[in-house]
């Protein structure tokens, strides 16, 4: 593989690990996607070197080596193209379409991350709520004489296990709730990885927080799907978000006209 052929494939489509030899040193690029974007991580024996700029990962002089890329290239030993070898090697086939995914999923026009924290308690809610509903439900039971009270007292008791143990799976299992708006998509990510074109929302509504008059909630409306986890909760600036989304979603009509 020539030194332009490489920069090219790089470029037009992406080529996910690149390993090689030079001066017995065993050398990688990777190629990553990061926050809707994308990384270079260079290994140089124990040197290691990240950016978002391709240009800088090939015309860096690494002190490992003393050199740039382009400099060493005739000189290396390729060992592996995305796992395969370098005679074997298609990118077509071989390697996952790196610029095809950012087009696709647009430029990023808003993001936000709640805190570890925050999203532990905006889960915790979902958790008391599917613990509380059960008890409630079995107090039908004695109402209607179908059993006796010491059904809401094992049922509550049940779920007060069920509840114990969500905490714990929250309190291990620790993530971050975020949500990302682009020129083509709305991601969401609430334990759930869930995102949506703007062609397939019905309509979008706006919840002002009643705790807390900094925040709201953006909820959406499918056409297709359910609707259920599509909500920017607990976010700042909604009003502005909720804009922003509005106005992707009638340039979308317009486009699609």
């Amino acid at each position: 593989m020539l030194f332009e052929e490489y920069c090219k494939i790089m470029k037009e489509h992406g080529i996910g690990d690149f390993c090689f030899l030079y001066n017995d040193m065993t050398c990688c690029i990777r190629m990553e996607m990061l926050d809707f974007s994308l990384y270079y991580n260079v290994y140089i024996g124990n040197e290691f070197y990240s950016s978002d700029n391709f240009e800088e990962i090939i015309s860096l002089k690494y002190t490992s080596l003393g050199k740039n890329l382009k400099e060493i290239w005739d000189e290396i030993e390729i060992i592996s193209v995305d796992g395969f070898s370098e005679s074997d090697y298609d990118f077509q086939t071989c390697s996952y379409n790196y610029v095809k995914w950012l087009k696709e999923i647009g430029d990023v026009q808003w993001s936000h991350f709640h805190s570890v924290k925050t999203s532990f308690f905006m889960q915790l809610r979902y958790v008391f709520l599917g613990a509380i509903i059960l008890p409630i439900l079995s107090v039908l039971y004695p109402v209607f004489n179908l059993a006796n009270w010491n059904i809401v007292l094992l049922v509550g008791l049940f779920a007060t296990v069920a509840f114990i143990c969500g905490v714990i799976i929250l309190l291990r299992n620790r993530l971050t709730i975020n949500y990302h708006i682009t020129t083509k998509k709305i991601f969401i990510f609430n334990g759930l990885d869930v995102q949506t074109s703007y062609d397939n929302i019905k309509k979008v509504k706006l919840k002002k927080s009643i705790f807390n008059k900094n925040q709201g909630t953006v909820k959406l409306y499918l056409k297709k799907g359910i609707s259920l986890n599509y909500q920017l909760q607990n976010i700042p600036d909604f009003e502005s978000v909720y804009k922003l989304i509005v106005a992707n979603i009638n340039k979308n009509s317009e486009n699609a006209k």
